[in-house]
């Protein structure tokens, strides 16, 4: 595994591509503090994650009854949205009609300053 490399040999490398040392600062410190925002924001959502499962469990046990409809209701818009996908991917996999003639070739179009008028059909 490759050794972390330190604050100060980060900042060297941006030197040798050849930008200013306050630049070079300002990027290392701008990456370490995306750094540390990403980890706090998993670690906030390993902790939602675990409360979670303690208020399903507390909820299963003092009310049984309002747990099994939640989990009905749950289970019910799982599978709605399941199916709302599954309708669109074949949708989107189901390719759209061709038309043989293009309107600027049909006969019924005509340009817009043909016939003088703003995309006029002909008379007939």
């Amino acid at each position: 595994m490759a050794k972390k490399k330190t604050r100060n040999e980060r900042i060297n490398e941006k030197l040798n591509a050849g930008i200013s040392h306050i630049d070079a600062e300002i990027q290392v410190t701008k990456e370490d503090a995306d750094a540390k925002i990403a980890e706090l924001k998993r670690r906030q959502e390993t902790e939602n994650s675990r409360i979670r499962e303690i208020m399903i469990a507390v909820l299963s046990e003092d009310h049984p009854d309002l747990y099994a409809q939640v989990d009905a209701k749950a289970r019910r818009r799982f599978e709605d949205a399941a199916e709302k996908r599954r309708t669109r991917a074949k949708g989107a996999a189901t390719p759209a009609p061709q038309h043989d003639v293009e309107p600027e070739e049909s006969e019924e179009y005509c340009d817009p300053g043909q016939y003088g008028g703003s995309g006029q059909y002909p008379q007939q």
